[in-house]
């Protein structure tokens, strides 16, 4: 018998979604709740009059999960909260980024990790230690700062946009090297974090990790942009081709429309194909880019 629990729900929409109501079914306890959502006029931010919403319900863990899925595929720029007597049940965890190791190389040839003391540990047993990096070391996060200098910088991502980000799961054909328009057909990515799986991680850093690495085409990208992908995370070097660095397309189309670039992943494989939710949260630097602790949380 499935335990229903008594569930109090905020939610307030900023900015995304077109549709200003939906209703959300959760094993026949939810009526319907009403979500409300602002627009973009003539291309400038504008806010409808929005209201903050108490809607008291009894629902369990599962409608919970559908409620924060929403409001996350919702679009770029939402804010809410869901809170509820009990959390609901974690199944696992599946780490997601690469640890960072003292020497180690990310980039081929220009990554850097060192980590340093400024002193011997002290009497009372305490060390303070430091790291020298670059913010494209490990598995890192990509702001609009990094193409744009007017954009915006690590530090403004807006918490919503960093946790429980529903995943969805791309595979390619081994045959070739990009990810392509074909193999993103037929998934529903709005509001979601696109997870590239290619295992091209095992070979990080080694000299093969900058040979032929996987990568997103152009139409691809944009393909991403016109279905209202949040996220886009790829377990390779950069999500544009390494061999061609001169120009960087990818980049700059995700970033052009706030998408997140996670770049670097591991263990992508170990994903389930749905039902997995990404956190990636980087400290707030005023920085183009920097590591992240990258995990993926499977619900029961």
């Amino acid at each position: 018998m499935t335990k229903l629990i008594a569930c109090t729900a905020i939610v307030h929409f900023e900015a995304g979604a077109a549709d200003a109501g939906r209703e959300i079914q959760g094993d026949g306890q939810i009526s319907r709740v009403q979500l409300a959502a602002a627009t973009y006029l003539d291309g400038m931010k504008s806010r409808n009059p929005l209201e903050d919403m108490d809607v008291t319900f009894t629902l369990s863990a599962a409608a919970r999960r559908s409620i924060q899925t929403l409001m996350l595929t919702a679009g770029v720029g939402v804010a809410g909260s869901v809170s509820a007597g009990a959390p609901a049940e974690v199944e696992r965890y599946i780490e997601l980024n690469h640890k960072i190791t003292n020497g180690m190389q990310t980039y081929p040839g220009l990554s850097e990790a060192d980590y340093y003391t400024v002193a011997p540990r002290f009497g009372n047993g305490a060390l303070v230690d430091g790291i020298k990096l670059l913010g494209i070391t490990g598995t890192y996060l990509d702001a609009p700062y990094h193409g744009d200098e007017h954009g915006m910088t690590i530090a403004e991502y807006p918490l919503e946009r960093l946790v429980n980000v529903p995943i969805v799961v791309v595979n390619k054909p081994d045959s070739r090297q990009t990810f392509e328009v074909e193999d993103l057909k037929g998934l529903d990515v709005k509001g979601k974090a696109v997870m590239f799986a290619s295992g091209h991680s095992d070979k990080f850093d080694t000299p093969e990790y900058a040979n032929k690495p996987p990568y997103l085409s152009v139409e691809s990208a944009q393909w991403l942009v016109d279905h209202g992908a949040s996220m886009v995370g790829i377990d390779t070097p950069l999500v544009d081709n390494i061999d061609k660095n001169e120009t960087i397309p990818v980049h700059h189309l995700l970033l052009e429309h706030k998408i997140i670039i996670i770049e670097d992943m591991t263990n992508l494989k170990a994903l389930p194909k749905t039902g997995a939710y990404l956190t990636a949260v980087p400290p707030r630097l005023e920085m183009a880019s920097f590591p992240a602790r990258v995990f993926a949380t499977v619900y029961k």
